[in-house]
């Protein structure tokens, strides 16, 4: 849950402070680094602030880099297990041949461990936007992009703990083909390290992530990987976070699959652990993510129009197994104008912060605003769907109990929103519709009742993608809690309802938080609403299309044609969960013919659609409905603004990728916009994109 309240991290005020980056110890401790516009009287300069655990600021703000001429920028800090830090930033000119890469050291009090010093050997043309990673024992890697004779390419130097080089620098990407940018880096407890890029046309369709695995002596183990699988249009802008044991996650920005951030975990010896999956969809844009020393992780990101006015951030917390705790939550408080570009750092145990930069809110441009939380925070950890008074917890309708966990539908999961299309798995087939629920919560802070859940239903056949039009579901018929039996400790709730009072449709369950930043409701814990979904189509098979779940002939002969004895609790003909499959689920299937739609609903699940004339700079939704036009994702490279419905949109315009004389033009994807009063929309242009568009 948030520790205290948000706080502004810049002292000096004027003009711009962008750029951020931040890094915690094992204990907590942070620091975060930024850029400031003319506070070092030429261009900008990096700029420093510690922090203890408990947000107390540690000292003064101070200035890293000690050569001023032209622009420094682009900092990155990453920190040991004691504190001691080191920060690395763009130069302009210093190495006598555009931008070069420099850092410096500091001890756990503030204290620089020398001067600043050179990173990069090979000098021709730019070297820009490095980024760090650093062991317990302050050993630390230092990656950014240089040309390697086709565009760009990732190069990589590694440090000893006194900063001594150890060996030369490297290059990263064994793929030179075309362009090689946005490297992100992780490292581990033992020093090993990996590496994780965007690479230009190399898995056949514009941009994919890559990854290059390391040991602690800087040995790649293995070749370099394909980290997307879904390869249509750009997987792009990836960051990746590692535990202690070297497992790690990766995340990217996706245009492919309609936009969104998508996530992929590995184990220590990179094996991909499951498949990509999907952390928010559609208007978001440039995540970060952090991971404490068992797994756990959270992923950040910023969102337009969420939080009533321009772009907000966002997050959401994982466990170590990739299952998502408790809902997206908001973690800017001040929403006027634009709060952008979130960075998130993690201590060992779960604690985490959040920085980012916010227009306006300091009275002068961009200013460097960070937020608190505890790993304390309340959630949920589990979702289940269970067939009451079935043969697997005994036909025991009236008993609430643990013999219910034993009819849990372990092939069944919630659908939760922002995860795209619904599917099968989301959609029970039983014959008593859906009439047991369970929820898992972690450190609820009072005694849940009831009146601590929302459920809604949605019409029978025509689910539409806005629960709040549908209906109020039917009232429970039980109610319990069972403390300590749910997954890893935490509070079982199980809800039961009358059979078939609920047939045939959506259920929508929402485990009431506060939905005000800052707060948590009093009973559950949450700071912000748990919202969830299960499907029932009775005697459906999975038979169905990619829109709509099918209950037809086809499922009653299937069971017909596959009778046993004896089965378990997933088999699919097994309608009425009797633990044989015989006439009674054929009759099943023919009694209840009929469609249920497959939802696919947004985070928030109230958002609604922009209608073609909205006057909002940009349309988005998740399904379209006919009276509406989509947005096409924006092309990587500079676009114009063309009115859409009194609005505007991006439009691609030539391609500055191919321009192979200006290099720094390569990797400007960023977007260039007007809204309807002719200002540019620049919370689509990441800073690092800023800086190298200036390189042109």
């Amino acid at each position: 849950m948030p520790s205290g309240t948000e706080f502004r991290v810049n002292s000096y005020t004027s003009f711009h402070q962008s750029d951020l980056s931040l890094a915690t110890d094992a204990d907590g401790d942070f620091v975060v680094v930024w850029a400031s516009e003319g506070q070092d009287a030429s261009g900008y300069g990096v700029y420093a602030q510690r922090y203890s655990a408990s947000g107390a600021a540690q000292g003064e703000e101070f200035q890293v880099n000690s050569y001023t001429t032209g622009a420094q920028r682009l900092p990155f800090v990453a920190l040991d297990a004691d504190g001691d830090f080191v920060v690395a930033w763009t130069s302009d000119g210093q190495d006598g041949s555009s931008y070069g890469i420099y850092a410096r050291r500091y001890n756990a009090s503030g204290v620089a461990q020398g001067g600043e010093f050179q990173v990069n050997s090979v000098t021709d043309g730019p070297q820009v936007l490095s980024t760090v990673a650093m062991d317990p024992n302050g050993n630390f890697v230092v990656a950014w992009m240089g040309d390697d004779g086709d565009s760009f390419g990732i190069f990589a130097q590694r440090y000893d703990a006194l900063g001594t080089p150890q060996g030369g620098e490297f290059q990263v990407n064994s793929s030179t083909a075309g362009q090689q940018a946005s490297q992100a880096i992780a490292m581990d407890a033992d020093g090993d390290f990996v590496v994780v890029w965007d690479s230009d046309g190399q898995d056949g369709s514009s941009y994919g992530v890559y990854g290059q695995r390391y040991n602690a002596s800087g040995v790649a183990q293995g070749s370099e990987f394909q980290v997307n699988s879904y390869t249509i249009d750009s997987q792009g802008r990836p960051k990746v976070a590692m535990d202690a044991d070297g497992d790690f996650v990766v995340v990217w920005s996706d245009a492919g699959q309609g936009g969104g951030i998508i996530a992929q975990r590995y184990s220590a010896s990179g094996s991909p652990l499951g498949g990509e999956f999907q952390v928010t969809s559609y208007t978001t844009f440039t995540p970060d993510v952090a991971t404490n020393a068992n797994g756990d992780f959270v992923v950040t990101w910023m969102r337009y129009d969420q939080d009533g006015d321009d772009l907000g951030i966002f997050a959401q917390q994982y466990d170590a197994s990739g299952e998502a705790q408790s809902g997206v939550f908001q973690v800017n408080s001040y929403t006027t104008g634009s709060q952008s570009q979130p960075k998130v750092a993690m201590d060992s145990d779960g604690d985490f912060v959040v920085a980012w930069k916010s227009f306006g809110q300091d009275g002068s441009g961009y200013g460097i605003y960070a937020q608190r939380y505890a790993s304390g925070q309340a959630s949920v950890v589990g979702r289940q769907l269970f067939y009451n008074a079935s043969k697997f917890d005994g036909f025991t309708a009236d008993i609430v109990g643990v013999s219910d966990d034993m009819a849990i539908a372990p092939d069944k999961s919630a659908y939760l929103p922002g995860s795209g299309p619904s599917t099968f798995d989301n959609i029970s087939s039983y014959t008593r519709g859906i009439n047991g629920i369970m929820i898992d919560i972690m450190g609820p802070v009072g005694t849940l009742t009831v009146d601590d859940f929302t459920f809604k239903v949605s019409t029978q056949v025509g689910a539409n993608n806005t629960p709040s039009t549908w209906a109020t579901a039917p009232a429970p018929t039980g109610f319990s809690v069972r403390p300590g039996v749910g997954a890893s400790g935490s509070d079982r709730v199980e809800i039961v309802w009358a059979s078939n009072a609920i047939e045939n449709q959506w259920l929508e369950v929402i485990v009431e938080g506060n939905d005000t930043v800052g707060g948590n409701n009093t009973n559950t814990g949450l700071a912000e609403s748990d919202i969830f979904f299960f499907g029932n189509r009775i005697g459906d098979s999975g038979s169905g299309t990619a829109t709509l779940a099918i209950t037809s002939a086809t499922d009653e002969i299937a069971a017909r044609n596959n009778p046993g004895f004896g089965v378990s609790i997933t088999n699919l003909y097994d309608y009425d969960r009797s633990g044989l499959v015989s006439a009674v689920d054929q009759i099943a299937a023919r009694n209840n013919v009929g469609v249920l739609t497959k939802i696919n609903i947004t985070h928030p699940p109230a958002a609604p659609l922009l209608a073609e004339n909205s006057t909002s700079a940009i349309a988005w939704s998740l399904t379209l409905e006919p009276d509406v036009k989509a947005v096409e994702p924006a092309a990587r490279g500079v676009v114009d603004s063309e009115h859409f419905g009194g609005g505007e949109f991006a439009k691609p315009a030539a391609d500055p990728r191919r321009l192979r004389s200006a290099p720094a033009l390569d990797y400007a994807d960023a977007v260039f916009a007007t809204d309807s009063d002719g200002e540019p929309i620049d919370w689509l242009l990441d800073d690092n994109d800023s800086l190298l568009d200036d390189l042109i």
